[in-house]
């Protein structure tokens, strides 16, 4: 770990992208903050399903020995 990142700026680096995703659900959806954790919840499941350059374009759950996502049950937010 570098000495000029705390773990405290780690931990804002990796949540940073699972706020963003939320609030342009809620955005998008024109959606009040009152659905801020159904926003959250929806952002996690699906950046967990979608494809990574860190990982060499592989699923990250598909990593876990489990087989690739299926996406046929998603609707609209």
């Amino acid at each position: 770990m570098s000495p000029h990142v705390t773990k405290n700026g780690i931990s804002k680096q990796k949540h940073h992208p699972i706020i963003k995703t939320s609030l342009a659900l809620l955005v998008h959806s024109s959606l009040f903050l009152y659905f801020w954790d159904e926003a959250f919840l929806t952002a996690f499941y699906l950046m967990k399903r979608m494809r990574r350059r860190v990982t060499n374009n592989i699923y990250p759950i598909a990593r876990l020995g489990k087989k690739n996502p299926d996406y046929s049950f998603l609707r609209s937010f």
